[in-house]
């Protein structure tokens, strides 16, 4: 993880033990001949050269992906919480939870913690 929240943008991405791990279990399931988890392989070697990367930083945050990426600004989004699985979720202006990632640097946890602390820190400092 980089930067902080008194000196952004906070980056974060997708823990490179976390799909080293995940790209060794699918390639060893691969050679039972499970060939389902081949696609595995191809995500988790893929996230080893281009993880998901979160920044958050005082207008909002972005999610990016090798095929694009998204951005929230901060009042369109609250209640940052780790679902199951290790996915993150969130309301988005208000409505349903979304989820997104897993495998993060830092615990589901400690990043929704992270996400709602940086919210109400910049959230306020910028609407004045």
């Amino acid at each position: 993880m980089q930067g902080s929240l008194d000196a952004p943008p906070i980056i974060i991405r997708t823990s490179r033990t976390a799909n080293l791990i995940g790209f060794a279990v699918c390639a060893a399931l691969a050679l039972f001949k499970i060939y389902i988890v081949g696609l595995g392989v191809i995500y988790f070697g893929w996230q080893l050269i281009d993880p998901n990367t979160l920044i958050l930083a005082q207008d909002g945050f972005t999610w990016k992906t090798t095929f694009g990426h998204q951005h929230w600004a901060w009042n369109q989004v609250s209640n940052f919480l780790p679902m199951p699985g290790g996915q993150l979720g969130w309301e988005v202006d208000g409505k349903s939870h979304r989820s997104f990632g897993f495998g993060w640097e830092k615990s589901t946890h400690s990043l929704a913690e992270l996400l709602n602390a940086a919210r109400s820190r910049w959230l306020k400092e910028f609407s004045n």
